[in-house]
């Protein structure tokens, strides 16, 4: 059924997903607009750019942004969204080119960030004289308001209004993404929206990327299965979810539905880890074959200034479980936390040796000061005196303070412990970029050991190829 409320003025709208890293399956929150505002009579179509330049940006092609200019003029859109991520990755940089450029050529094109990054950085993105406006939070319910009314009369932030009722939202519309050009014939797929949990470093709540926590209702999220399978000839998915057991009992049904219906299909998410043995076996027997736990850290002090509300016991146990059930871990710590000791430190290398046997993957990150987190908001209260920070950056490069780990050592500290303890074929996310990419990085953190730092990069590189793809391909078998 289409409702027919459409402004003739904007009719045309292009969304695309920025180059920057090769896309392993078509974007989320794109396909799910362009579903929403077809309901309403809107020709939409959408691009994946990270799929069609294979990552090539990170040579530095300036020719690839242009052909990815040129398909979006030869489409004659009125309206061009874009999904903005982090700049560091160069999506944003390759983003804001493709749209500034776009507004040299027509000036009539009117230009709307969305995504994580808009959430954040929403007030920088603004300023930028080639953006018409910029929508925090989810984009179907704001985008459409503004598209029926003179919305784009003047340059704006929009706070997004919230869907309720997730069930009423139309299936998100791939049918613009070639899936055989993908490597994996795989779709991501969420349950439900928000997060229950208020982890101190997170800013997700407070910049509004995401609401209250709503879900869809255990039939609706069969149907969207069902449908995938036969409308794409899908087996494998991606659960997009904060947490795929936010509510454990809405997850379990789904997975008994899942078995009932005899959907033979494969799937991943991360998940909150205190999950009970007889759960892990139903979702094995419904296709997981992949988790990501994050316990963020071996230590129960650290835990707490976290606000992590999770009993390692039980996360040893849900390791221990999973991987006797059939389901691959990988597990995340945070290294470099406010506060964290030495002696903390000791404890999460503890703990790690004790789920080591037990995992697919271990994988340590060092501290990121995140704008809008508990830890940003009131810095003094976790140890932190000063920082700068950049308009544009979710993250805050340089802080300062009393028994802190100056980034550059957290980071030498994680990669310290992943060297030790990398038991697979991933590597540490930026270790993906070449040496000059990861040297920007932090060329602007004060530190003796930058050098250090560099170094094991460069080992970690000469040692390691980073692989989403390798990953995916040993889940799915």
């Amino acid at each position: 059924m289409v409702i027919n409320l459409k402004n003739n003025r904007y009719n045309k709208i292009v969304l695309f997903f920025p180059p920057g890293w090769e896309s392993l399956m078509p974007p989320l929150g794109i396909s799910s607009i362009k579903s929403y505002l077809q309901l309403y009579g809107y020709d939409v179509f959408c691009i994946d750019f990270g799929r069609e330049l294979n990552g090539r940006f990170f040579n530095g092609n300036r020719n690839d942004l242009d052909k990815c200019v040129k398909k979006i003029i030869s489409l004659n859109p009125d309206v061009v969204g874009f999904t903005a991520l982090q700049p560091k990755l160069r999506h944003l940089k390759s983003t804001l080119y493709i749209v500034k450029e776009l507004k040299k050529l027509s000036n009539q094109i009117k230009i709307i960030a969305g995504g994580p990054h808009a959430a954040y950085a929403g007030d920088a993105l603004i300023e930028l004289d080639f953006i018409d406006m910029v929508i925090r939070g989810e984009g179907e319910l704001s985008l459409l308001q503004y598209l029926t009314s003179s919305g784009f009369n003047t340059r704006k932030i929009i706070d997004s209004e919230w869907v309720n009722d997730l069930n009423k939202l139309p299936f998100p519309n791939f049918e613009d993404f070639d899936l055989s050009k993908y490597p994996l014939k795989t779709l991501p797929i969420i349950t439900s929206r928000g997060c229950k949990m208020n982890c101190s470093f997170c800013g997700i709540k407070s910049n509004g990327i995401h609401g209250s926590f709503r879900e869809k209702s255990p039939k609706r999220v069969i149907s969207e299965i069902k449908e995938d399978i036969n409308k794409y000839g899908i087996d494998r998915f991606v659960f997009n979810d904060t947490l795929i057991n936010a509510n454990p009992r809405t997850m379990i049904k789904i997975n008994e539905n899942i078995i009932g219906n005899n959907f033979r299909i494969k799937w991943l998410a991360e998940a909150y880890p205190h999950i009970s043995k007889s759960d892990l076996r139903i979702m094995h027997k419904a296709g997981c074959r992949f988790l990501y736990l994050c316990p963020e850290s071996g230590s129960p002090d650290t835990i707490k200034k976290m606000n992590k509300l999770i009993d390692l016991n039980l996360v040893e146990k849900t390791i221990r479980n999973a991987d006797r059930v059939g389901i691959k871990v990988s597990v995340w710590f945070i290294i470099g936390f406010p506060n964290e000791t030495y002696k903390d430190i000791e404890k999460t290398e503890s703990f790690v040796k004790k789920i080591q046997k037990y995992c697919y993957e271990i994988v340590f990150v060092p501290f990121s000061l995140c704008k809008g987190s508990d830890i940003y908001n009131h810095p003094k209260k976790y140890g932190i005196e000063s920082y700068e920070e950049s308009k544009l950056d979710i993250n805050i490069r340089k802080y300062t303070g009393v028994n802190i780990l100056i980034p550059s050592d957290a980071i030498r500290f994680a990669l310290k412990l992943w060297n030790k303890y990398d038991i697979t074929n991933y590597s540490y996310p930026f270790l993906n970029h070449n040496e000059k990419e990861v040297s920007e990085l932090i060329k602007s953190i004060p530190s003796d050991n930058r050098e250090e730092v560099l170094n094991y990069i460069k080992e970690s590189n000469n040692r390691k190829k980073y692989s989403y793809l390798s990953i995916y391909d040993k889940v799915f078998q």
